[in-house]
């Protein structure tokens, strides 16, 4: 079943051709055109948040500087609550360590293009701690989005009442008996592949204000980091069907993994009918567990290749995103890591394993000096492949005065894809919204002004967030998708799509949790280039393969799980 929401304006991709080409060096001036084109890539992004009404304050309330958690700062999510084609965005915030305050969270309903209005209060969202990671799922299938908040000391589920009003269900799903001591990415998935939405929730450090104090003293010029906390196993709750859920981390093969986790991703990287998990891990070897089938998992990052870099370099990964970046149908990995280390792009081998391409593809150069953190694999100019934005921004106020090639302070960056993988750095031709010079930590990718290009939502450390609306004058035709599953989770978590435009086909995968312990999008976006027809639209459901037609460019469609 297919329903066409609304109709949009087509925007033809700009080519460029060459009026004419001696035959003897066809070969050399294809080349230099295409390098040429290539490199002047513009993507233009303006800041609208203030004009528009999206005013979000992170206040990470720190008694003093140098607190892990504060450091660490918060995630976001950007998905429609209520219903109405419309994405809204939830900014978590900080508090105090000792529980005594909490900053209030920001969340922001999408009124109309380009108009934003605050509804934390009428939404009754409160904090329960120093918000750190979030995703985001329909979790009792009744057709509202529901929340998990992970936070410093604990982790909380939110229900969609349909009214625009969430009830904390932490308590009465169970999910607050989970011991959480340093919350960071979280993740909805179907483990089980019983048709209820699961949930995985990373476990940092045991930080403590006792452990910081006695290790700050040996740490100077840096605070403490997580080596100096002793590590924690991840949480994997498993969805009774009836409200509830129950930690089975051990008795599925989690809870076994010690490890200083950060953000977290699920997808089928090997393509075999399941969902498995990607973990990155700070300052120690990724974690990867691989799903049999039945939700019981084992850790194989080593076997597969994801543990570490390329030369073997244990780094300090921070935010991943997974997506087909050279359009070969399979999902490869980005991570963002520490200053003065490479971020990691295993490119996936067809399942069989993963390489580590980031020095190849070129996305080193420019991400090395910097910390970087959240980051979107999204089609930004809907020329047909996933370029790269990744949110940089040092731990320390006084990083300048330990590390010389950064700041706390820094732009964030903006990476073109010329279709095979590789790289171009296009922040300088990016517009004033990539001008910006904060420390950012969340981010969050998603069309908020529904004209058919991917915009970004950006939280700040201890600062102001930004709406960056993308402005681009050179962009190609589009699809996006919004998948109801009806045998499976109604939120199609775990589907694959693969879409033909022009005889070349792209794939993705509907999930929840991305990021650095962020959430975007719950719709599935595909750039088309010059493309105006889309010939099949081909998903996998949890009954199987499903071939459509006739689905036109240009629009949103809600694709619908045929129940036969």
């Amino acid at each position: 079943m297919i329903h066409a929401f609304s109709s949009f304006l087509n925007c033809t991709a700009h080519s460029i051709r060459p009026a004419c080409i001696a035959r003897n060096c066809v070969i050399f001036i294809l080349v230099w055109l295409s390098k040429t084109a290539f490199c002047q890539t513009s993507i233009p992004f303006l800041e609208t948040s203030k004009a528009n009404g999206l005013e979000f304050l992170h206040d990470d309330m720190a008694a003093e500087e140098g607190y892990l958690v504060s450091m660490m700062g918060s995630g976001l999510a950007s998905f429609d609550y209520d219903g109405d084609r419309r994405i809204d965005l939830l900014f978590l915030n900080g508090a105090k360590l000792d529980g005594s305050k909490a900053a209030p969270f920001g969340f922001f309903r999408n009124e109309s293009t380009g108009s934003w209005v605050r509804r934390t209060d009428d939404s009754q969202l409160t904090s329960k701690g120093f918000g750190l990671g979030v995703a985001i799922a329909d979790v009792d299938n009744d057709g509202f989005q529901d929340i998990a908040i992970s936070s410093f000391g604990s982790c909380a589920l939110w229900r969609n009442m349909g009214d625009g009003s969430f009830v904390d269900a932490s308590e009465s799903s169970g999910i607050s008996q989970t011991p959480i001591a340093f919350g960071a990415g979280v993740c909805f998935l179907d483990a089980n592949r019983d048709g209820q939405i699961d949930l995985y929730v990373a476990d940092y450090v045991e930080f403590t204000l006792e452990r910081f104090e006695k290790a700050a003293k040996k740490s100077f010029p840096y605070p403490p980091g997580p080596g100096d906390f002793p590590y924690r196993s991840d949480h994997l709750l498993i969805n009774q069907g009836n409200g509830k859920f129950a930690d089975e981390s051990e008795a599925r093969g989690i809870a076994s993994i010690r490890s200083p986790s950060m953000g977290t991703i699920c997808g089928d990287f090997d393509q075999d009918g399941d969902s498995d998990i990607f973990v990155c891990s700070d300052a120690r070897p990724n974690l990867l567990f691989i799903n049999d089938g039945d939700g019981y998992f084992t850790e194989e990052a080593l076997v597969f290749g994801v543990a570490n870099s390329a030369s073997g370099e244990i780094v300090g990964s921070m935010g991943v995103d997974a997506a087909d970046l050279d359009n070969d149908g399979w999902e490869d990995l980005f991570i963002t890591d520490y200053s003065a280390q490479v971020p990691l792009l295993f490119r996936n081998i067809e399942g069989q394993g993963f390489e580590d391409i980031a020095l190849r593809s070129r996305v080193g150069k420019d991400l090395f000096p910097h910390v970087n953190w959240g980051l979107g694999l999204c089609d930004f100019d809907n020329d047909s492949d996933r370029d790269l934005m990744v949110g940089n921004g040092h731990l320390f106020a006084w990083a300048k005065k330990v590390e010389q090639l950064t700041d706390f302070k820094v732009r964030n960056t903006l990476m073109t894809n010329d279709g095979r993988g590789f790289f171009q750095n296009a922040t300088p031709q990016a517009g004033s919204g990539m001008e910006i010079v904060e420390s950012t930590r969340g981010m969050a990718f998603d069309d908020f002004d529904n004209d058919g290009d991917i915009d970004a939502a950006i939280l700040n450390s201890d600062a102001p967030a930004n709406l960056l609306e993308n402005q681009s004058l050179q962009m190609g035709h589009w699809l996006q998708l919004e998948l109801v599953g009806v045998s499976m989770n109604r939120d199609a978590i775990g589907a694959q799509v693969r879409v033909k435009a022009n005889g070349k086909w792209q794939f993705a995968e509907k999930r929840s949790g991305r990021s650095y312990q962020s959430h975007y999008g719950s719709r599935i976006h595909f750039g088309l280039g010059d493309a105006d027809e889309v010939e099949i639209v081909e998903i996998r459901w949890d009954t199987g393969v499903i071939q459509y037609q006739g689905v036109q460019a240009d629009r949103l469609h809600v694709m619908v799980q045929p129940t036969k």
